[in-house]
Order: structure tokens, then sequence, then C-alpha cells
């Protein structure tokens, strides 16, 4: 036996209530799209999803990864931590070709090679370290002001690209390291902040945010971001925190504290014949 259920009736009086909940139900409806579009970060649908496919993966040194990078069959590393940090260059097969420790005070950050020449940053130091790539050995110290997170060489217009956790990225000399410019990181919802992890690709920015398992590809000149790809959670040891470059669509990723690093190849949708 079924229960019964009582009819809701709508009297004269009642009637006008109806377009008004259906109003606000409506208003609801749009307020949830509104927040899982806004949450996406990126522009929801605006900014084409990028596919990444795993290739291989390797081992890699203990360390907090704060900076990776692949330059003339090197691997480079900028291991950060208050007593702990360094850098290290490996060959592809892992050995140890050179390493040099940073003071005990200072904390290491992202990396990228320019020539000959290895740049290197701190977090909250102010110190940017200019190395011989090949020995690690320190040829100067050149101040800036604010945070250092993330460094990359865009070798297609000649400069250096510096994050600090915002969403402006710093522009600067290659031989000197002073400021010549500003990148400001937007996507159709507005300014990207977080921005930490870099790597020049061909007059692109591959990115990461801070907190995020998601890899953004900005425009290195409107600062746009035009492509969004979602990486695996191989492993739960800290944030994503390495990308390097290896050629075409290959790059290495790695993490804060992840044992492992991964080959994949990062390609963009399949286009759609009409």
């Amino acid at each position: 036996m079924k229960p019964r259920v009582p009819r809701l009736t709508v009297g004269p009086g009642s009637r006008e209530l109806v377009p008004r909940l259906v109003a606000v139900v409506a208003v609801l409806v749009v307020g949830l799209i509104v927040v899982v579009v806004v949450r996406d970060g990126f522009g929801g649908s605006a900014v084409p999803r990028w596919s990444l496919t795993e290739l291989a993966s390797a081992p890699r040194d203990s360390g907090v990864t704060q900076g990776l990078e692949i330059h003339d069959g090197r691997i480079y590393h900028s291991v950060g931590g208050y007593g702990s940090s360094l850098v290290r260059v490996e060959a592809l097969d892992g050995s140890l070709l050179a390493e040099d420790r940073l003071p005990d005070a200072e904390y290491a950050e992202g990396l990228t090679v320019v020539g000959d020449v290895l740049w290197q940053l701190t977090w909250r130091e102010g110190v940017a370290y200019r190395r011989d790539a090949a020995t690690l050995a320190v040829l100067d110290r050149v101040r800036y002001d604010g945070e250092g997170w993330g460094l990359c060489h865009d070798a297609t217009s000649d400069r250096l690209v510096m994050s600090d956790g915002s969403g402006t990225l710093s522009l600067r000399d290659p031989s000197t390291f002073a400021e010549t410019g500003e990148l400001d990181v937007t996507s159709a919802d507005g300014p990207v902040s977080g921005i930490n992890e870099l790597e020049c690709v061909d007059g692109g920015i591959w990115a990461n945010r801070y907190g995020s398992a998601e890899l953004m590809r900005v425009d290195g000149g409107t600062g746009a971001v035009d492509a969004i790809v979602e990486v695996p959670e191989w492993s739960d040891a800290g944030d994503l925190n390495g990308i390097a470059w290896v050629a075409a669509d290959r790059f290495w990723l790695t993490g804060k504290n992840w044992p492992t690093r991964h080959l994949v190849a990062i390609t963009p949708p399949a286009s759609r014949t009409p």
C-alpha cells in the first residue's frame, strides 16, 4: 500500500509566489554555474585542455625540488630548505657531475641556464646567484627586491622570466639580472595569481600554480593563459614543482618531495574536421 501524498493547492492569493520561486531557483542555478566556472580559475571551457601522456619514470635524489631544467644533456636541480639548500647537476643517467651548497640562512628556489651561465634564485633573501653552468662555481651575487620563486630563459626574446608567487612575472636581462619589464598573467576570469615554477618553451611560458595540480601555458607576449593540462596525482609528497622541457612535446615533471620524475608528452586537442 502506497502512502498518500498530500496535494499542494495553490490558491488565488498564492499564485503570485510561483513566478518568484521560479526566479529564485533560476538565480541559484546560475549562481552555481558561475561558482563552478570561477573555481576552475582559467575561464572554464574558454581555455583549451591539452592532453598529457606518461612515457617513462625515473627515481630522483631526495630533497625539496624548487627548480628543474635540462640543458645540453644535463639535469639541473635546485633543492630548497634552510640548512639544506643546494644546486646539483647530473648526467641523464643520474650520475652526479657537480654540486654546491648555499649558506644555511638561504632557501634555494628556481634556476635556469643561459649559455654557459646558470642563474639561481633564493626565496626571501633577495639574492640571485650567477654560476658557471659546468662547475656551479659562483661568479656573482645580484640583489633583487621581493621573493624569488620560478625562473626560466625565454630564448626567443632573450630575456629571463621570474615569478614571485603573484600574478605578475618579472622580465630581466639575462646578463645582468636587471629588471626590464613585467608581464601580467590573465585568463578569461581575470588575473591569475600563485604563479610558481616556470619553463620557457618557444615563446610560451609553462607554469604551475602554487597548490594546484594543473599546468598552464602562458602566451609570452600577452600574458594570456592559452592552455591547461591536468597532471596525475603521482605522489602526495608535496606539490608539483619541477617542469623541465626536453624537446618537441616532451617534458620531465616532478614535485617537491616526489621520489620520482615523470617523462610526459603534452599535446594540444586534436583538430576537428568540419
